[in-house]
């Protein structure tokens, strides 16, 4: 009983009015603000050094990139054979700047507080002659990049560079692109015949849920129509698409009361809580990651989950 009691008071306690996180209260944005000069500040053999700090260009893209990619994979490695064979070619090209660059801004709701705006930056080898478009048959990685311009993940794309063993359930890279294209309007219709949901792409959004996320180089969309938002999170198994309903109200506790149902720390303890969560809501499918209280502490979003229908016709009631 006495868990049950943490649980009702935290929800009561943070629920807010919002349709989107909060991810920089003032208790934690002068420290943002701090690394924001420090990183501006920055010279050549700093930590936090980039040549074109907070990137606005492609050629900015392009500079943090290629110094990133070194700085972070291969600070030692001075030709491509030294790289794993996975990278081989990506290495090659970064060095010589025979690549070509697509940048997909994605809004943060996961990660770093403060941290509003993600890259997923794609390097494509360069065409020749330059120019021709993007094709996923010159699609070579896609990285996670910072806002900072720091490159912080790297997802290698082609299925073809993994031994046989580490292959099965990968996509293609037609695939992969199909589900998170450049412009994720394209998406709508699908999320329409699939969902039922008529709605507007607002943009990419790099989440986190119980035992799931959209990584900023495989992101969400947030939707807005009929007067509600939705986060799709695509996949290429049309079993696993979902689309989680924003509620305008949405049902919010804090990370530390959901640990707490979980009882005693352990492997185990965030699935013990979210079956209790479930158990005392009665009706909550999922768990969103969702910002910060002004006082910095973590949040949670209760959501419902639409499940998609696989004979492409929109679920049921």
């Amino acid at each position: 009983m006495r868990k049950t009691s943490v649980f009702l008071i935290s929800v009561v306690a943070v629920t807010a009015g919002a349709q989107q996180p909060e991810m920089c209260p003032a208790v934690l944005s002068k420290q943002w603000e701090a690394k924001k000069l420090a990183v501006v500040k920055a010279k050549r053999g700093d930590k936090l050094y980039l040549p074109k700090p907070f990137p606005k260009t492609l050629e900015d893209f392009r500079a943090d990139v290629r110094y990133s990619f070194f700085k972070n994979f291969y600070p030692v490695a001075k030709r491509a054979e030294e790289a794993l064979k996975c990278h081989q070619e990506l290495f090659q090209r970064l060095k010589d700047g025979t690549f070509e660059l697509e940048v997909i801004p994605v809004t943060s709701w996961s990660g770093s507080a403060c941290e509003r705006k993600l890259y997923a930056v794609r390097v494509y080898r360069q065409a020749a002659p330059p120019g021709a478009p993007l094709t996923p048959e010159r699609l070579l990685a896609i990285f996670g990049m910072h806002e900072t311009g720091e490159v912080g993940s790297l997802s290698v794309v082609d299925p073809g560079a993994f031994p046989p063993e580490l292959r099965q359930g990968l996509p293609s890279v037609r695939q992969r692109l199909e589900v998170f294209p450049g412009d994720p309007s394209t998406l709508e219709e699908r999320v329409q015949q699939r969902f039922g949901v008529v709605a507007k792409a607002l943009g990419y959004v790099q989440a986190t849920w119980f035992a799931g996320h959209c990584p900023v180089f495989d992101p969400c969309v947030l939707l807005e129509g009929q007067g509600k938002r939705y986060l799709y999170s695509p996949h290429w198994d049309p079993n696993l698409e979902t689309v989680f309903i924003l509620e305008r109200e949405p049902k919010l506790m804090t990370l530390r009361a959901f640990e707490q149902l979980g009882g005693p720390r352990g492997p185990d303890q965030g699935h013990r809580a979210f079956l209790r969560l479930r158990e005392q809501t009665g009706y909550t499918q999922q768990v969103l990651f969702w910002g910060f209280d002004p006082e910095g502490n973590q949040l949670l979003n209760m959501v419902h989950v639409l499940e998609p229908s696989l004979t492409g016709l929109p679920p049921g009631p």
